[in-house]
């Protein structure tokens, strides 16, 4: 399993919301973002690849593989969300 950046996408975050807001997001979106299909292009790109099909634990943006965040190799806080998230959902913990 990998994980993918789109980018930020012209999907219309935060529209939705009240006042400046979607005002701001509105603009933002205008000026910087990217079109949903640019936005796509990774995630299907690193799902798809016959060269990535080995390749597991990676980070990419722009179909490149990129280094993650320190906070991303922590395999204690790793454990420690996924046994939250394993408690709030009702999934029995992982032992040893």
């Amino acid at each position: 399993m990998n994980a993918v950046h789109p980018g930020f996408v012209r999907s219309h975050f935060g529209q939705n919301n009240g006042g400046g807001t979607a005002f701001l997001m509105k603009i933002l979106e205008a000026l910087f973002a990217r079109s949903v299909v640019k936005g796509a292009d990774t995630p299907i790109y690193v799902a798809s690849a016959t060269e990535l099909a080995s390749v597991t634990g990676a980070y990419y943006a722009d179909r490149a593989s990129k280094p993650g965040s320190p906070e991303s190799q922590d395999l204690a806080k790793a454990r420690q969300i996924f046994e939250e998230c394993a408690k709030i959902s009702g999934i029995p913990p992982v032992t040893g």
